[in-house]
């Protein structure tokens, strides 16, 4: 079910490595692994990249999954959607405050 092909990769297989120290066979094996889904919402990315093209249009891509890494240890997590990435780097990754996160949500949800 290999997902990062050139029409999605959006690091080239240079930045990978550079960057998390991982290959785009490693990253095909993740996301085979997590079967093509985010690892905490277990959704498909649903993010895409338009284009403008000429004559036609916009050529739509989707996104690839992230690579999810620890900032401090740069040791590589998992494959996450962009919103979910997001939004774990929005608590900068603070575990604490993702608790707080769900149990204000847990106390005030309906």
């Amino acid at each position: 079910m290999n997902f990062l092909t050139s029409s999605t990769l959006i690091l080239s297989p240079y930045k990978l490595k550079k960057l998390f120290g991982i290959t785009t066979e490693d990253y095909n094996r993740m996301f085979d692994i997590q079967g093509g889904k985010c690892a905490i919402c277990n959704e498909e990315e649903r993010a895409v990249r338009k284009k403008k093209t000429h004559g036609d249009g916009n050529s739509v891509t989707k996104l690839s999954l992230s690579v999810d890494h620890d900032h401090k240890t740069n040791k590589v997590r998992g494959l996450l959607c962009g919103n979910c990435n997001t939004g774990i780097g929005k608590f900068y990754e603070d575990i604490n405050k993702l608790k707080n996160a769900v149990k204000y949500l847990e106390e005030r949800n309906g």
